[in-house]
């Protein structure tokens, strides 16, 4: 469980990240402004900040597991509302783009959200008595496998928008 929730909050930053060089041409596909770029990338956190103070009502009965892999399939669903799927005919309009935008924002904070009470939780039961070790630890360590995804979605935001020289460029990326 600690380890799954390591692993789920890169995932979830790197859903939110890998999207944003891609986006931001698409909605100048679409004709959009700079400055309605920026408005539109808003609707992101306009949905997230609720969400992610909401999440935490959610009934102790409930499993954070259960909400955790019910936000993860509900981001799948967004996706195929950005993308938009060819497969299921959806159209490509600037209305399906902002709905996925948006139900990205709530089903990230509903995925990130109890990650870090779930690795808490798995893990106070080995520590008895270091209640407070096991949550700096559970921190430092969900702050930095999130951290190096902002890392990395950097770099690929640097490759997207600089043409990709960077992979070929960068020893450090290409060597694997």
């Amino acid at each position: 469980r600690f380890s799954l929730a390591l692993i789920g909050s890169a995932l979830c930053y790197f859903m939110y990240c890998f999207l944003e060089p891609i986006l931001s041409q698409r909605l100048l596909d679409f004709g959009l402004s700079v400055p309605q770029i920026g408005l539109f990338f808003a609707i992101f956190s306009i949905f997230y900040i609720p969400t992610s103070i909401c999440v935490q009502w959610i009934p102790d009965w409930v499993e954070k597991r259960v909400t955790i892999s019910i936000a993860l399939l509900a981001s799948s669903i967004s996706f195929l509302l950005v993308g938009p799927s060819e497969i299921l005919h959806f159209p490509d309009s600037i209305i399906m783009l902002g709905i996925g935008w948006s139900l990205l924002g709530i089903t990230l904070a509903a995925f990130l959200v109890p990650l870090l009470p779930e690795m808490v939780e798995s893990s106070i039961l080995f520590f008895v008595g270091q209640e407070e070790k096991v949550n700096t630890v559970s921190s430092g360590l969900f702050n930095s496998f999130f951290g190096h995804w902002s890392d990395r979605c950097t770099s690929l935001w640097l490759n997207t928008s600089r043409g990709g020289w960077l992979p070929t460029n960068n020893r450090h990326c290409s060597d694997g």
